[in-house]
């Protein structure tokens, strides 16, 4: 919760991000339903990590919301 509504002040309508690998599923889990409760879109992403959150972490905004849309 903490995550969600003060360090990213998750806004109505919002696409976020979460990207994790499998082993982080209970955490994902928790912040998916907190993006839920803020209003906003959860889009979880899986994977190995490095490459992905590499990516999108290090994108400009139109690159990181293509990555985020289409894996």
């Amino acid at each position: 919760q903490t995550l969600v509504t003060y360090s990213v002040t998750v806004q109505p309508g919002e696409t976020v991000g979460i990207v994790s690998d499998e082993g982080g599923m209970p955490l994902v889990q928790e912040v998916y339903k907190e993006v839920v409760r803020a209003g906003g879109h959860g889009v979880v992403l899986l994977g190995g990590g490095k490459p992905l959150s590499g990516g999108v972490l290090n994108a400009d905004g139109d690159m990181a919301d293509f990555l985020l849309r289409h894996g």
